[in-house]
């Protein structure tokens, strides 16, 4: 999820807040945007819904402009 990071990033959502919303584990979370663990299909579905983003957009080489929130 190549893009995971920048988008938290942009959405200024921590770790904790992202696995609270998105109900996958902290410790997941944290493998995932160090690249010790690629998500299955719906943990990525979860993910993106828990960001307000598509899966293509977590992975995607091009993803779309996104807007900081809040």
């Amino acid at each position: 999820m190549k893009n995971l990071t920048k988008i938290m990033k942009l959405k200024d959502m921590s770790g904790y807040e992202l696995a609270k919303r998105s109900d996958v584990s902290q410790s997941h979370i944290s493998d995932i945007i160090h690249g010790k663990k690629q998500p299955t299909l719906p943990v990525a579905k979860r993910i993106a819904d828990a960001l307000g983003v598509t899966i293509d957009d977590l992975i995607g080489d091009k993803p779309k402009k996104l807007q900081k929130t809040g």
